[in-house]
């Protein structure tokens, strides 16, 4: 349906309805596509498609497109753990978010940030930014993916060395989870509450959260989500001497990609695999 949405979308043809309620739907469309496409595996034409729409927004005249598309492809990049490209396009976000009002954009911006600024070595102010962006986001009244953006948050903090109050921390979105269906993220809120189990060397609820993120992920065909919880349940099996559950784990869902060789979670768990023997 979003590549039909994008088939249809022509920026001259739609400029009044962007005039009008300030949204360009087509963009949307586009950034939801290449998003999908990236979770289902298509990672090399996710990334294309992402290309191609921020080189669309940023020609657009429109600033709230512009700051909405620049936040929502931070998440693609986020999920192929490239944070310096995910600081390049958060620092333009901001700006634009900043300057025209966009709250929802800017928070989801600033989210984003925190975590590429924890992942490149500045722990204590990406926890302060992405802690201020998830106040700003539910100060707001917004609710969508916030399960995901919590395990964001916990990850910053388990950066800082501070595992069990990022546990702590996740656990506000664990009756979201539960309670609510906000599809596709949820694998990453399992996957980032089984590393901090792990951590803390609470292996059997580990175990269980690293299950049901992959159970869920397999379920909606998910591979690329499958696999990033697969790598980490992998790990610390092997660590645990259950090198054959690891092989169990890691290698169907690492055989299942077809796309992005370049990206961390492939390079990993192929050597992994091949470390397994």
């Amino acid at each position: 349906q979003s590549g039909q949405c994008v088939a249809l979308h022509d920026p001259r043809r739609h400029a009044d309805y962007v005039r009008r309620w300030g949204e360009d739907p087509g963009l949307f469309c586009a950034i939801y596509r290449a998003w999908a496409n990236d979770w289902l595996g298509h990672r090399n034409r996710a990334l294309r498609q992402m290309e191609q729409t921020i080189s669309l927004a940023l020609n657009l005249s429109n600033q709230y497109s512009q700051a909405s598309t620049l936040a929502l492809a931070a998440h693609l990049y986020r999920l192929r753990e490239e944070p310096h490209k995910v600081l390049d396009l958060t620092e333009q976000a901001i700006r634009i978010g900043e300057a025209d009002g966009v709250v929802q954009w800017l928070a989801w911006a600033k989210i984003h940030r925190g975590w590429a600024l924890a992942a490149t070595g500045d722990s204590d102010a990406g926890y302060e930014l992405c802690s201020e962006g998830i106040d700003d986001y539910t100060h707001a009244g917004i609710r969508l993916q916030l399960p995901y953006l919590y395990s964001m948050l916990a990850e910053t903090l388990d950066r800082c060395d501070l595992p069990e109050e990022a546990l702590s921390r996740l656990g506000a979105g664990v009756d979201i989870v539960k309670n609510v269906n906000y599809g596709v993220l949820v694998p990453e809120f399992y996957r980032q509450q089984g590393c901090l189990l792990y951590r803390l060397s609470r292996m059997e609820l580990a175990e269980q959260a690293f299950r049901a993120g992959i159970k869920i992920a397999a379920e909606q065909q998910a591979k690329t989500l499958e696999l990033r919880t697969a790598l980490p349940f992998a790990r610390m099996l092997r660590d645990l001497g259950r090198t054959k559950d690891a092989k169990a784990i890691l290698v169907p869902a690492h055989s299942a990609l077809r796309e992005g060789s370049d990206t961390a979670d492939l390079r990993e768990s192929d050597v992994l695999i091949r470390s397994l023997g």
